[in-house]
């Protein structure tokens, strides 16, 4: 590259008294623009963007672990933890197993420090022959309200044996989380679930549950995520007719926030199956993150993009038998 040099004339005129004044108020207002907008994590600062993930990872209980399409419970969650830690909130499914789970979250402690923030579905007490839902929710933010319901049905073990999911105190989380703001911080509403695995009609009864606590434990004037295993089979398309049962969740889950949308197929980007890592298009479509801006408007996270995260591995095919839902979505600088 060649250099050329400037006469004494040429230098005046850059360096003239309006040019600098004007070089001066730019970079005066890039370095407030740069304090005000922050890094994205949880030092204080106001970040740009949230990363959110929703991922059915598949450790089962007990004696069912053998079922762990996956394998590898040493392996497996510490590699899990690694790479969730790279997102802000996590909504985590079938981490039913207490070994596994803890050393995944252990994973994702160490990597955040003291910015590390949980909720776990809390134990269904005596009942004999059942285990936890399997939920948690894991955020880089402070926690400032947290709620759980355990659903009333589910599929028995008379008609499915060891297959039922009456095993499972299956229910719904909500955490509220504090995001760092421009000049206070602002409140999001996070839900995640996991409907019934083998019938319809027990997912309509939990549908119904899981809207109205939602409707209870949400605030129209928060931004809201309702995420998980839906066991749902969605469209793929923005243009796709949806299935009956898939447009009755949406009607169940509008009833709590009038204004809430697919964030796939708003945003989506890639094959958009979450049920069989090794398909081209990615399986079924039964892992979703819902999202609704408050009711009064836009607010303060505006969606950007939405992919399906496989987590191939080579060590054990891919890190679990379903494919992760990722969104990302930016925070306005101020």
């Amino acid at each position: 590259m060649s250099h050329q040099h400037l006469s004494h004339q040429e230098t005046n005129a850059i360096f003239s008294l309006p040019r600098l004044v004007g070089l001066m108020v730019l970079t005066v207002w890039a370095s407030i623009s740069a304090r005000a907008e922050g890094p994205s994590d949880s030092s204080g600062q106001v970040p740009k963007k949230l990363r959110v993930i929703s991922y059915n990872v598949q450790f089962l209980p007990g004696i069912a672990r053998l079922f762990n399409a996956r394998g590898n419970d040493d392996y497996r969650p510490r590699r899990l933890g690694q790479v969730l830690a790279e997102y802000d909130i996590i909504g985590l499914n079938e981490v039913f197993e207490l070994a596994p789970r803890k050393v995944l979250l252990e994973e994702i402690h160490r990597a955040w420090g003291d910015t590390f923030f949980l909720y776990e579905t809390p134990e269904p007490g005596p009942t004999v022959g059942r285990y936890n839902a399997g939920l948690a929710v894991v955020s880089r933010y402070p926690m400032v309200a947290r709620h759980h319901k355990a659903y009333s049905a589910a599929s028995s073990k008379k008609e499915f044996g060891v297959f039922a999911d009456e095993f499972a105190a299956k229910g719904c989380l909500h955490a509220r989380i504090e995001i760092p703001g421009a000049s206070r911080p602002f409140p999001v509403d996070i839900l995640t679930t996991h409907l019934d695995s083998k019938l319809a009609s027990v997912r309509e009864i939990q549908r119904q549950e899981m809207s109205a606590f939602a409707i209870e434990h949400s605030s129209p004037e928060n931004p809201l995520l309702f995420m998980g295993d839906f066991n749902t089979r969605g469209p793929y398309r923005p243009d796709d007719k949806p299935g009956p049962e898939y447009q009755g969740l949406l009607d169940h889950l509008r009833q709590a926030r009038g204004n809430l949308t697919d964030a796939w197929l708003r945003a989506g980007q890639g094959p958009a199956g979450t049920s069989e890592q090794l398909e081209a298009d990615g399986g079924t479509r039964i892992d979703y993150i819902f999202f609704a801006p408050p009711a009064q408007g836009p607010g303060p996270i505006s969606l950007r993009s939405v992919k399906v995260e496989r987590f191939l591995d080579p060590k054990v095919t891919s890190l679990s038998d379903h494919s992760a839902v990722v969104a990302e979505f930016d925070i306005p600088a101020p």
